[in-house]
């Protein structure tokens, strides 16, 4: 038989694990969206430089 004890710590548990859930999916989005910006930045920073490339080119 499950007595209010029992019912308060499946409820504390529950919580915990939920909240600790949220925390790790919340710290790997970060860490996602971090590496997503740099690989943008950086794939922007190449489309600049060869853009240069080719003014310099032409303009030869």
């Amino acid at each position: 038989m499950v007595d209010r004890f029992d019912m308060l710590m499946f409820a504390i548990a529950g919580y915990v694990a939920i909240v600790t859930l949220v925390r790790l999916m919340i710290s790997r989005r970060d860490e996602v969206v971090g590496y997503l910006r740099t690989q943008l930045e950086r794939q922007a920073a190449e489309a600049a430089a060869q853009a240069a490339e080719e003014e310099d080119r032409d303009a030869a």
